[in-house]
């Protein structure tokens, strides 16, 4: 969860929106902030307070994102949980480009090493 004391940072905050497909005007209406606050953190120009940082990770979250603790890997976001049906998926072909599909068959694991 994006919680205040896991700091979540200005370039979280960016990934997440984009991740979720929402502008700064979504985030900040969703958050109950003003827009200018969303601008200025995410250019890191302002310190937010706890109860600012709170609102912003809580409406991400909401929505579906959580930030990913600072690690070996870095920081980052992904999804809370799998989208319940994707409007397209790449599949990838060992003979051939990705092929955007929009069905509902999943292709057959295959091996790593290609057994």
């Amino acid at each position: 969860m994006m919680r205040a004391r896991s700091k979540f940072s200005p370039a979280q905050c960016r990934a997440a929106r984009a991740l979720l497909g929402w502008s700064q005007e979504d985030l900040a209406q969703r958050a109950h902030v003003e827009l200018e606050t969303v601008q200025l953190y995410e250019a890191e120009l302002a310190v937010l307070r706890i109860s600012e940082l709170i609102v912003l990770g809580t409406a991400l979250n909401d929505g579906g994102a959580i930030a990913l603790p600072t690690g070996w890997a870095g920081e980052g976001v992904r999804f809370s949980h799998a989208p319940s049906r994707p409007a397209a998926r790449a599949r990838v072909d060992v003979d051939g480009p990705f092929d955007l599909t929009d069905d509902d068959e999943e292709p057959a694991p295959r091996s790593y090493y290609g057994r």
